[in-house]
């Protein structure tokens, strides 16, 4: 997985990764693809290796004053991989667009 977490990176840097991208494998995810069932986890763990990286999350374009992060969001920088995933079991279809970011002013190193 570390090679896709790169690669996500990359990709959040360049442009943005949505966390359908995520469920889908977009960018050299996991083959085979994880069950349903176990999407969350999947979330989680890689929303939590995206977020130790410096990425932000939120929806709407990162680079304007349209960014909002959601209300579920509001939590402690630890509670958040899982408020991410639990955000998104609870609503599939408005958080598969929850954006993660990576822009040189909020990037940092693992």
């Amino acid at each position: 997985m570390p090679e896709w977490i790169e690669n996500l990176l990359a990709e959040a840097r360049r442009d943005v990764v949505y966390v359908f991208n995520i469920t889908q494998g977009a960018y050299g995810g996991p083959k085979p693809m994880p069950s349903e069932a176990e999407l969350p986890g999947l979330i989680e763990q890689v929303a939590e290796a995206l977020l130790q990286r410096g990425c932000v999350v939120g929806f709407g374009d990162p680079d304007s004053n349209k960014w909002r992060v959601p209300n579920e969001l509001h939590v402690p920088f630890g509670h958040k991989p899982s408020a991410i995933s639990r955000s998104w079991v609870k609503s599939p279809e408005e958080f598969k667009f929850l954006v993660f970011a990576l822009r040189r002013h909020n990037e940092h190193a693992a």
